[in-house]
């Protein structure tokens, strides 16, 4: 083999390091600056995006905050609204019943008032045919003809 042939060997070497060479100077002026550019346009990108993401995460745990907030806000006042609305149903309930109670009494009042002046008449209607029917039982059935006068004392006597 050729390669490692001692008389070629110093030749073979200088034309490494002259290949090396040359390509080094040729990566470090064009291919080299490229990927640092690329590299550091990647890393520039990344940055760029983590702090967006970083902002991004703050707003968004921000506007969490907030809404909370609102929720708890809405919500204590939607307990405040209804305890309020339950509280005035409970006293309109209770003014209603109050009223209705008063009406049913009212009414019951008047209902023993008509009752009474009903019994009363009644009583007053029912007294001569009482009185009568009195007179004409005693005379059918004892034979004796009673003055109207003592009918009348003694259905007082007996309806008190």
């Amino acid at each position: 083999m050729p390669q490692l042939e001692f008389s070629t060997f110093a030749s073979q070497i200088f034309w490494l390091a002259t290949t090396f060479v040359i390509l080094w100077i040729i990566m470090s002026r064009s291919a080299i600056p490229t990927i640092r550019e690329v590299l550091q346009n990647r890393q520039t990108r990344i940055s760029e995006d983590l702090r967006k993401a970083e902002k991004l995460k703050e707003e968004a745990e921000s506007a969490e905050a907030d809404f909370t907030s609102v929720i708890v806000n809405a919500r204590s006042k939607a307990s405040s609204m209804l305890s309020k609305v339950r509280d005035q149903a409970g006293e309109e309930a209770e003014r209603r019943n109050a009223k209705l109670d008063e009406t049913f009494a009212r009414q019951a009042r008047e209902s023993e008032h008509r009752i009474e002046v009903i019994k009363k008449e009644a009583i007053e209607q029912m007294a001569p045919v009482t009185i009568e029917v009195t007179q004409e039982i005693l005379k059918k059935l004892i034979n004796v003809k009673v003055d109207k006068a003592k009918v009348e004392k003694a259905i007082e006597a007996v309806s008190e």
